[in-house]
């Protein structure tokens, strides 16, 4: 697809008050002096011709003729133009006149690269006109500029460069030095874009909708799951941003409310509403044990669960994988990267050129000594599909891995990978020992080989002496695997014999190459054959494929969203990069068990990528997944081999020398067996060469109190430990031997014990989904809330959610306060607040009392005492 750019010098006469200032959500979002016609002018109309089309045109400075994004997040490279407007004009004869924006924001969709243009920020916000600035910029960048535009109210200015090469010498120079008045001067590339509709339809996608923030009362139901399947759990750690839930019981001492500024190291990341951002820190809650589980709100237990569910001493980390990566680019399996075959679909920097099949010599691409079996997905006979079933992508056959959706006839039961029970329904070929042409019944096109013919399986085997069977082969021609792509023959005269168009081209291998094939049946109409409608019909034919093959998230959620789906793209490119090219698949969404010190250790791997991960506020494309990075850093990580731990393994009796026995068991290590006597006795003569070259201080080394060992050999040394570090050609051969080993133990999961389901708005579908987990409870539930919250059955969804919780959980949990209750502060700055007035009025209030305690007590003490007096009383006689 074309269309035009025509750069004028007008304002728009016909556009409405909102569409000159259209609502943009993009940083630096700016109308240019631009218009788009799509599609208006002629392929061959020049800039001086565009007056006579209309007069409207008189001032347009340049003419562009650009390829339009057919996926609305490509970015396209065009030319540079010169610009001496920012409005825009707009006429009558028209069938689609559209404003052209722009902006700096890399990451929306529909975008075109302008080389000549760039934006200057950081500069202070009391220039207000642009002679001004003008004259304060340094000039490393007036020097590269033909003109200068500033927009003050956005505080940026737009840089119309000389030549592309200028931007690219003045954002090295920005990140070298380059100031204003002692404010640091940023330089960003400036993109064009007009579809207003693909940005607003981005920034309401699920990163932002109401549904991640909406409330279900997730959070008081996983509680309850967790105090009742898992009771050893000793405190529970609530991230939030501040916020307080109103029924949440703040005196328990076993709950805690964590706030984003207890955890995050830099403040200027916040505010943040992005979960990978705040995953980042969470290992650096104060109080948090070694190995702690970490579960999202809407993440609950069906089921009870141990600590032996996430981790085992014998066999380590227990790792639940789901769905592969997504490709990295579209028809680019990860079965295809890295596999000595150069696919013209994943020659490209998102793929890192085939991993380097595409790279010099290594670049093969096929042809006569290309390989045979070249198939999608690692799979034969699926041509150009994606998935053979619903819900099942090809890439997931034989991936010893079972997946259910994957276990149905078209797909081959999953390549056996669920068992050969239903093999019984495939046609069986049996190999044959002199045999290597085998013909299938028409119509038959999944087929499994059979080598019950070829070989047996025994439990136990023993040979002495053996002597290979030579099995004769039949001599045969075998059939070139290639394809011949045809010529469209509009008339042929009809004749006996073999027909062939002439020059036909050379053969092609089967397989990838198929998957680009376009049908040629487009009709016999004149402007079919032309191709008019060529667009059309390509756009017809993608939006089917992707109606064919579209697939439900409840089933495990395999339709992601593009942001997740690029950040996956994104970590897999860096772990490729670290640990080189190998398939993966994305850690199921349920609680994992994470090490503190694996997950500092993953950081500071990749430090400056969780840095900008951090400093994201909504998720991102270019966010570090926390389960994902995680759980293959930890699968991937390796430890370099210690040759002092391999000889205390071989050291059995701990003696510090290697016996003649040990020797014999490290001989083994380190050949091939049987073992020869040659073998030994090489073995026995490095020894004894290293121990004559080598110093004594260092052979002996490591010898504390040695044993006496007696040696078949009477010249051979005490095999130290330090003559075993020491002999260079003992390491080396130990070191190929044995090479380096994973750092971290762990154990592939499967899915069994876990229900993922995604909860759209359809009443009637998240019923069945809600029956499913209660007929079949899980481990591990997580419904994740995909509810479109403007939807008028939106509430009666949320109903269904709430009674299908009090019918899982319906007892209140300890942490919950009493239902007549509820918390007087929703946000911990007002509780801490009130907590610092009430320890302040707690601290006065003990302070008078003490001080009326001690006055009282020193007005006791201090009161003087009164005299006493003394009386006599006689008895007076009385007389009658």
């Amino acid at each position: 697809r074309l269309f035009r750019v025509v750069i004028n010098a007008f304002v728009c006469s016909m556009f409405s008050e909102k569409q000159l200032n259209p609502e943009c959500l993009l940083s630096h979002c700016i109308i240019a002096p631009m218009l788009v016609l799509d599609p208006f002018l002629p392929a061959n109309v020049t800039l001086k011709e565009l007056p006579s089309l209309s007069p409207s045109f008189a001032t347009a400075k340049e003419l562009l003729l650009m390829n339009k994004p057919l996926n609305p997040s490509t970015t396209v490279s065009v030319s540079p133009c010169f610009i001496t407007s920012t409005h825009v004009l707009c006429f009558k004869l028209c069938q689609m006149c559209l404003c052209v924006l722009q902006t700096t924001d890399k990451e929306a969709p529909g975008l075109i690269r302008m080389q000549s243009l760039a934006y200057l920020s950081g500069f202070p916000p009391s220039f207000k006109e642009t002679e001004q600035l003008r004259a304060k910029l340094p000039s490393a960048v007036t020097n590269k500029i033909k003109q200068f535009e500033l927009y003050s109210e956005a505080s940026i200015a737009l840089l119309h460069l000389k030549t592309p090469q200028d931007f690219t010498d003045l954002t090295q120079q920005a990140k070298k030095n380059l100031t204003l008045d002692g404010n640091e001067l940023t330089i960003s590339p400036g993109y064009l874009f007009w579809d207003l509709t693909a940005i607003s339809q981005s920034k309401q996608d699920e990163d932002v909708s109401a549904s991640r923030f909406e409330d279900n009362e997730e959070l008081r139901y996983s509680l309850r799951s967790v105090e009742r399947h898992a009771p050893w759990v000793r405190h529970i750690f609530i991230v939030t941003n501040g916020q307080i839930p109103s029924w949440l019981n703040l005196d328990n001492p076993r709950v805690t409310v964590v706030t984003h500024q207890d955890i995050f190291l830099n403040y200027s990341h916040l505010p943040t509403f992005s979960s990978p951002a705040i995953e980042t820190h969470i290992h650096r809650i104060p109080g948090l044990s070694q190995k702690f589980i970490y579960l999202n709100d809407d993440v609950m237990f069906g089921k009870d669960v141990w600590p032996d569910d996430f981790y085992s001493h014998s066999k380590g980390q227990k790792v639940y994988l789901t769905w592969p990566v997504p490709n990295c680019a579209e028809g680019c399996p990860g079965s295809w990267i890295k596999d000595g075959y150069c696919d013209k679909a994943c020659n490209n920097s998102a793929c890192d050129w085939d991993g380097g099949d595409c790279l010099g010599a290594a670049g093969n691409t096929g042809g006569a000594n290309g390989p045979v079996w070249q198939f999608a997905g690692g799979v034969g006979g699926m041509g150009g599909m994606s998935y053979c079933n619903q819900g099942c992508a090809n890439s997931w056959l034989a991936d010893k891995f079972c997946d259910q959706a994957c276990n149905v006839l078209s797909c081959g039961f999953d390549v056996g990978d669920c068992g050969q029970e239903h093999f019984g329904e495939l046609h069986r070929v049996t190999l044959l020992k002199n045999q290597s042409l085998y013909t299938l019944p028409v119509g038959e096109v999944k087929p499994y080989f059979s080598f019950a013919g070829l070989a047996r399986r025994v439990s136990e085997a023993q040979t002495e002496f053996g002597t290979p069977k030579p099995y004769p082969l039949n001599a045969a021609i075998e059939r070139p695997m290639t394809s011949k792509l045809l010529d469209s023959i509009s008339k042929i005269r009809k004749s006996e014999g073999q027909v062939e168009p002439p020059g036909a081209p050379e053969g092609a291998p089967v397989g990838r190459k198929l998957q680009h094939f376009i049908s040629s049946d487009r009709g016999f109409l004149p402007w079919e054959r032309r191709k008019y409608f060529q667009d059309l019909l390509e756009e017809e034919e993608r939006l089917q494929k992707e109606l064919m093959y579209e697939t439900d998230g409840a089933a495990m959620g395999r339709r992601l969203q593009d942001t997740f789906a690029d950040s996956l793209r994104y970590v897999n490119k860096l772990l490729n990069s670290q640990f080189g090219f190998t398939s993966r698949k994305v850690p199921a969404h349920m609680p994992h068990m994470i090490d503190r010190l694996i997950m500092q250790e993953l950081q500071d791997t990749f430090p400056e990528e969780f840095d900008k991960t951090s400093a994201h506020r909504v998720r991102h494309s270019e966010d570090m997944q926390f389960a994902f990075s995680y759980f293959y850093f930890l699968m991937s990580a390796q430890q370099q081999l210690n040759v002092s731990e391999v000889f205390d393994e071989i050291d059995t009796d701990h003696s510090g020398v290697l016996s003649d026995r040990e020797i014999r068991t490290l001989a083994t290590r380190i050949h091939e067996l049987p073992l020869s006597l040659q073998d030994l006795t090489g073995l026995e003569q490095m020894l004894i060469n290293c121990s004559k070259t080598l110093p004594t201080n260092l052979t002996q080394l490591h010898l504390v109190n040695p044993t006496q060992e007696a040696y078949y050999d009477p010249s051979m040394p005490p095999v130290t430990k330090g003559l075993v570090l020491h002999c260079k050609p003992i390491t080396e051969r130990i070191h190929k031997a044995f090479r380096d080993q994973n750092k971290y133990k762990f154990e592939i999961m499967g899915e069994e014990e876990i229900a993922f389901k995604m909860v759209r708005t359809n009443v009637s579908h998240v019923v069945g989904q809600l029956d499913d987990i209660r007929k079949n409870p899980r481990k591990f539930i997580c419904l994740n809330d995909n509810i479109d919250h403007s939807h008028k059955d939106a509430a009666t969804v949320k109903a269904v959610l709430r009674d299908f919780y009090e019918s899982m959980f319906p007892l209140p949990s300890q942490f919950e306060l009493p239902r007549e209750y509820r918390n007087r502060f929703l946000h911990m700055e007002e509780l801490q607040e009130w907590r610092v007035y009430r320890d302040k009025l707690k601290f006065w209030t003990h302070c008078v009392l003490v001080t009326l305690v001690v006055f009282t007590v020193l007005s006791f003490f201090a009161e003087p005492s009164l005299p006493k007096f003394h009386c006599e009383v006689h008895p007076s006689h009385v007389s009658s």
